[in-house]
């Protein structure tokens, strides 16, 4: 799970709500202190996991945030993600992502600017 928050001193909402592995589970990436990065800019530097989830039997994009900006940069991210890890032309990569948005492989909800989520995730268990 990919955490986008402008600090993590003021915006962090979820700390030690996912347990003992919470470090080996949540990325989170601060955009005004500490790594100074983008939800968006984690996507392109995890882009084999990313591919590699969503071409999963299971695999699931969930984002969850502020529709300008970071919604936008997402999907410009998992679009040059296609294109680079599936060669995919642009056309082509943004034709992808709409079929997973189709079958609910990728899951877009506007909510709140004060925080970033991208639930990248496949079901481990089966």
């Amino acid at each position: 799970m990919l955490q986008g928050i402008r600090d993590s001193l003021l915006d962090e909402l979820y700390a030690g709500e996912w347990g003992a592995h919470e470090n080996d589970i949540k990325k989170v990436v601060e955009s005004r202190k500490g790594t100074k990065k983008y939800v968006q800019d984690e996507v392109l530097a995890q882009a084999d996991l990313v591919w590699f989830i969503i071409n999963s039997l299971d695999g699931r994009v969930f984002v969850c945030g502020s529709s300008k900006g970071m919604g936008e940069g997402v999907q410009e991210s998992l679009v040059k993600v296609a294109m680079d890890k599936g060669n995919l032309r642009e056309e082509d990569a943004k034709e992808f992502w709409d079929k997973k948005k189709a079958s609910y492989h990728y899951v877009t909800v506007s909510l709140s600017s004060l925080c970033s989520m991208l639930f990248i995730c496949t079901n481990v268990f089966s």
